[in-house]
């Protein structure tokens, strides 16, 4: 009833219509360099006592010289206290809510909330028109701020920021890939009702054609990394009776992220796979690609 009642306190009022603002700060001590840009949120909080008059929320990008991005919400008047497993639910534009992990600040103060990961916030927000945040007033439960964040300018953190143009063609191309790949795996379906794809199915491959697959892979990895020892990531790969990768699952991770990841991204470039020693695919097969061989 104390939540009812405390949520009937407080409704939200238009603010003139925000856009970002950016600054940079000196420490001419440490010879740093932190950049902000900053936006305020179009509507506000009314708060009952003891916090009398609007509340508004602001959302802050904030790079340091020598530190990673953050991305903080400030509220200017009321608390967002944050312990343990803080979360807030956004929305951008007309995707799904999803839930973002929070942290507090370490100094304690009750009025900012750190987006946990904050690069891949910061990427939304790049390409957003409109983003609706929940979060939790202390004594006056929760409420949604709107931000318009179209038009942000920011270079100094996160990925490299991606021209309209791009995010459309990266679309494009995603939405062909899905549709290349229903279409092999409605032919597979369809070869696999007749007596020569079971049977092809059923037929393991060769003792040398892991390897064979492996040498036309390997040139496909991207990775730099100095890493320790040679750790090995074994992935399933799954194939139409042409030889097209129709799919990829890492089953047994190499204890490096990065590793699994470039093995993963590489046989995705790779698309197809050479025929074995007897002139077939098979549809499925297990390898395993370390760093080092």
């Amino acid at each position: 009833m104390k939540t009812i009642i405390a949520l009937l306190l407080f409704c939200f009022t238009a603010v003139v219509s925000a856009q970002w603002s950016y600054r940079t700060t000196n420490d001419s001590m440490r010879g740093t360099k932190t950049r902000f840009a900053e936006l305020n949120s179009t509507n506000r909080a009314q708060l009952s006592f003891p916090y009398g008059g609007g509340s508004k929320l602001q959302l802050i990008i904030r790079k340091k010289s020598d530190a990673d991005t953050d991305v903080v919400f400030l509220l200017d008047r009321g608390q967002v206290p944050c312990h343990t497993d803080c979360r807030m639910a956004a929305k951008f534009d007309d995707d799904e809510v999803a839930e973002w992990e929070l942290s507090g600040p370490a100094s304690g103060r009750s009025a900012s909330l750190f987006v946990d990961e904050a690069n891949d916030f910061l990427e939304r927000l790049k390409t957003a028109k409109k983003l609706v945040v929940e979060v939790q007033i202390y004594d006056h439960g929760s409420f949604q701020f709107t931000f318009n964040p179209k038009g942000l300018k920011w270079e100094w953190g996160g990925k490299k920021q991606e021209t309209e143009d791009e995010v459309k063609q990266k679309l494009a191309e995603a939405a062909a890939d899905k549709k290349r790949q229903e279409n092999i795996q409605r032919i597979t379906s369809l070869a696999g009702a007749d007596a020569k794809g079971v049977a092809q199915k059923s037929s393991g491959p060769s003792a040398s054609y892991g390897g064979k697959v492996r040498a036309k892979v390997q040139p496909n990895i991207v990775f730099t990394e100095d890493i320790a020892g040679n750790p090995t990531a074994e992935v399933e790969v799954r194939t139409a009776l042409d030889g097209s990768i129709i799919g990829q699952r890492l089953i047994k991770p190499s204890g490096h992220k990065a590793w699994d990841e470039a093995v993963i991204k590489a046989i995705i470039r790779t698309e197809t796979v050479p025929r074995d020693v007897d002139g077939r695919v098979p549809s499925s097969m297990i390898l395993e690609f370390r760093p080092r061989d």
